[in-house]
């Protein structure tokens, strides 16, 4: 079991082993210096690198990428698909690559190579890396608009 602290000051245990995602908080939250998702989602005191370091003891796969806007993102790769192909009208901004955790696309800076050498490594679903094609990137483009995965922190990472 992880020992956390919420905001309020009260002191929690959660299993590790159910953690799929943990990163740092941004000034505009509202509290806590840590958000980690897991059986529910929440803020905590802690900081995210102190979060995963407690949490990959019991969850081995927890491995890490960047996010051009929030840092490190630790997540359960075991449980991790990608890379997605990022359309070129999205890259921009830092955002490279990205990948689906917990029914959510995460955008990162890495570049598709790392994350799905990194997706590989902690176990999870490696997809073909996709090219930028001409006709591809018509047809991606074309049916992006019906793609119903949500983005994680979608008001903080700015995709067209």
């Amino acid at each position: 079991m992880v020992d956390l602290t919420f905001p309020s000051g009260q002191k929690v245990q959660i299993d590790g082993k159910d953690v799929i995602r943990i990163r740092a908080t941004l000034a505009q939250e509202p509290e806590g210096n840590s958000l980690v998702t897991w059986l529910q989602t929440a803020f905590f005191d802690e900081d995210a690198a102190s979060i995963a370091k407690m949490v990959v003891v019991e969850l081995p796969t927890l491995t890490s990428l960047k996010s051009p806007q929030l840092g490190s993102i630790w997540f359960n790769g075991a449980k991790a698909i990608g890379p997605y192909w990022v359309r070129p009208t999205d890259r921009g901004d830092g955002v490279n690559s990205s990948f689906q955790i917990g029914n959510k696309i995460q955008y990162v800076s890495n570049l598709p190579q790392e994350v799905a050498d990194v997706i590989k490594k902690a176990g999870g679903k490696v997809l073909p890396i996709r090219d930028d094609g001409m006709m591809t990137t018509i047809i991606e483009e074309a049916k992006s608009w019906m793609r119903d995965l949500k983005a994680w922190d979608s008001g903080l990472v700015d995709t067209k």
